[in-house]
């Protein structure tokens, strides 16, 4: 219920409302907060593991994204966000379908499209003026 509310406010008060829950999200935890925060993070390390597993020997991008695990990970919607900057952050991979299809925005400019570094340098400065990842 949460979640389709959020999506229904503007871009603009969305990653407020984001912003504000992952800082709630890490303040000082309590065991429910703490429990549902494990609970997403294995979910979303399994999805990662099946969708690169099932990726790696393909060439088409539009079949690594149309893969399920993938999909499910973009069904996280924003939740997922914090995770997707993190393995950016440690591993460039094909992470700029979801970011984009979460977010509805896309900062990569045209000169560096096919650049897998460049593309997740865009990303990380987006993510880290918003608040998802840290300076």
């Amino acid at each position: 219920e949460i979640e389709a509310a959020a999506d229904s406010l503007p871009l603009a008060q969305q990653e407020e409302l984001c912003a504000f829950l992952s800082t709630r999200l890490s303040g000082p935890p309590n065991e429910a907060t703490t429990l549902s925060l494990q609970r997403l993070e294995q979910q979303f390390a399994k999805l990662t593991d099946e969708w690169r597993e099932a990726t790696a020997f393909k060439s088409s991008l539009t079949e690594m994204c149309a893969q399920p695990a993938y999909q499910r990970i973009i069904g996280m919607g924003r939740l997922a966000l914090p995770m997707i900057f993190r393995e950016l952050t440690h591993e460039p991979d094909h992470w700029f379908w979801a970011l984009k299809a979460i977010t509805g925005c896309d900062p990569v400019p045209p000169a560096h499209r096919g650049d897998l570094g460049l593309m997740a340098a865009d990303w990380l400065a987006w993510g880290q003026s918003r608040g998802y990842v840290e300076p």
